[in-house]
């Protein structure tokens, strides 16, 4: 007896199962693109498609899925395949972040300035830079700028 119970474990862990389903967020129901399912006993796993959907292919018996996606709490399920299988998985944001204001004070505005193409250049930085022939070329000085 225990000999046939042992022979129905090798046979069941021995068959290919499909574990398959989608991967939604909890409160919004939308399909969380890329979540990563992987089967902790076999080492196998996937990620979900452009729609939420995975399909994952792992052998029979005792299995630990564990669904995961960056943001969000994990989530493990502990099943025993017998047959192929459907599991969605629902989770739920792990962190929010609280509104961010961003603000000026800054009055001097671009649009409000009248004077377009122009430079402001000091006469400290015109005597600073290496003079023509012992001479300041204001021209020169400008090129360079």
């Amino acid at each position: 007896m225990s000999l046939t119970l042992i022979c129905l474990g090798f046979l069941v862990r021995g068959q290919q199962y499909t574990v398959s389903g989608y991967v939604t967020d909890a409160s919004s129901g939308e399909h969380l693109i890329s979540a990563t399912i992987i089967d902790k006993r076999d080492y196998a796993g996937t990620i979900a498609n452009n729609y939420g959907f995975y399909s994952l292919t792992i052998s029979g018996g005792d299995a630990q899925i564990v669904c995961s996606y960056i943001g969000y709490n994990t989530i493990t399920k502990n099943i025993h395949l017998v047959s192929d299988t459907v599991i969605h998985f629902q989770l739920k944001p792990d962190l929010e972040l609280e509104t961010v204001i961003v603000t000026a004070d800054n009055e001097d505005k671009l649009q409000d300035r009248t004077q377009m193409s122009t430079m402001e250049v000091p006469i400290e930085q015109i005597k600073a830079l290496p003079a023509f022939l012992g001479e300041v070329d204001v021209l020169k000085t400008l090129q360079l700028l």
